[in-house]
């Protein structure tokens, strides 16, 4: 290895512990931001509660027998619920949705 090489080496691994809290750091807020989306536009599951006779909403969600079974299917879900429902919510807004219901229910990633 040469000296540049070690050089660079070092200070990139000198860099992860700063990089990897502000990803996290990154993620909490996808969260909380798609948590706030969720609320602001009363995506609690109501409009599918038809779909389970009396199951409390939020519970289609974690159901075993869900119709969503990975993220690219939770994407397309969140996506058809805000054209159906004519949502005001923009895609990128879509993706914290998604980041928050899957940290908070499906548990994909």
């Amino acid at each position: 290895m040469t000296k540049n090489s070690a050089f660079l080496l070092s200070f990139f691994m000198g860099l992860l512990p700063v990089m990897l809290p502000a990803q996290a750091q990154d993620v909490k807020s996808q969260i909380q931001l798609g948590r706030e989306i969720i609320k602001e536009n009363d995506c609690n599951g109501a409009c599918h509660q038809k779909a389970v006779k009396g199951a409390n909403p939020v519970t289609l969600y974690t159901r075993s027998i869900r119709k969503v079974n990975s993220i690219e299917e939770l994407k397309r879900q969140v996506e058809m619920c805000i054209s159906v429902l004519n949502a005001p919510i923009f895609p990128e807004d879509a993706a914290h949705v998604v980041t928050a219901l899957d940290h908070d229910a499906y548990h994909f990633d």
